[in-house]
């Protein structure tokens, strides 16, 4: 634990720079443990964190009065003791920096008030959108045909929105895959609550963080260049995200038909929980072909 933020990390004794992963709502930093053993077999410095009160294995001071009025600031604070540490403790160069849905906004957050006091090389965001009222009542729309009035009501008397493994499964991981010819439907249901419980049954986070970005955004104006290069990765079956809200997102980026190469959809019937999909080997070559350029260390690192 870095002062008071749970990391998960995989890091070789390797001058690269490196990538800090960040997790959505109801998730913590062990979401993205396959694809942090797979930058280490690669033999990239990965990094993953916990935004405060996600992780309900380490008891912080943050807990006091609740995940559910923590705001925006509160969480890009997180990134940024975990980013300096990473700078000043571990001498690395600043990270490329990688947000997951909610985890992706709070990197945007995070970066309009950093970008003037360090460079950072790049940013990727995976399923993550442009917040606003529209994306929500629209979103609400969609679990409602998924799950019904029973479902969607059964949500939100939940601490969580995804109240069981099924609905975790429906929402976030299109309701698929870990079926095969080896693997029966019984299997595959353990499978996904085990993963229900470990990520998502007992996480906790803040909507008022959610409806703070709707309403007042995440601090940089709409179109500006903040960072030198912002990509986006849409998985292909994305409940929470549709083709509105992608081209929403690449205008608010500023991300136009000269920089269509930084806009990469996975297919192979993807979901938004990408990297806890039966497909995340794909999701996490793609993901370093992205970074690559940018990991390579720099001349005076080499010295």
């Amino acid at each position: 634990e870095n002062h008071g933020v749970p990391m998960r990390d995989v890091a070789p004794l390797r001058p690269q720079r490196p990538i800090l992963f960040v997790h959505a709502a109801y998730h913590n930093a062990s979401c993205w443990v396959n694809i942090l053993l797979y930058c280490a077999s690669q033999g990239i410095n990965a990094f993953a964190m916990s935004l405060r009160q996600h992780d309900q294995k380490f008891k912080s001071k943050h807990s006091k009065g609740g995940a559910r009025f923590h705001s925006l600031a509160d969480y890009r604070k997180d990134v940024e003791k975990v980013v300096n540490y990473l700078i000043t403790v571990r001498r690395f160069q600043p990270p490329v920096l990688v947000g997951h849905s909610f985890g992706g906004v709070v990197l945007l957050n995070y970066i309009s008030h950093a970008q003037n006091e360090i460079s950072l090389p790049q940013l990727i965001l995976v399923a993550c959108i442009k917040p606003s009222i529209r994306w929500f009542i629209r979103l609400m729309f969609r679990i409602y045909g998924v799950l019904g009035w029973s479902g969607l009501l059964l949500c939100m008397k939940s601490k969580t929105l995804l109240a069981s493994p099924s609905i975790f499964s429906s929402l976030l991981l299109d309701g698929t895959g870990y079926s095969s010819k080896d693997n029966t439907a019984e299997n595959e249901a353990r499978i996904v609550e085990s993963i229900w419980k470990h990520e998502v049954a007992n996480g906790t986070w803040s909507p008022f963080a959610l409806f703070e970005a709707m309403i007042h955004g995440v601090g940089f104006e709409n179109g500006k260049e903040i960072i030198a290069s912002v990509f986006t990765i849409w998985p292909e079956n994305d409940l929470f995200v549709t083709e509105i809200d992608k081209a929403n997102m690449h205008s608010w980026l500023g991300i136009g038909m000269d920089r269509d190469s930084e806009k990469y959809t996975l297919n192979s019937g993807t979901s938004h929980d990408v990297m806890l999909h039966p497909s995340w080997p794909k999701f996490a070559y793609s993901l370093l072909s992205i970074a690559a350029p940018f990991l390579q260390p720099s001349a005076s690192s080499q010295k």
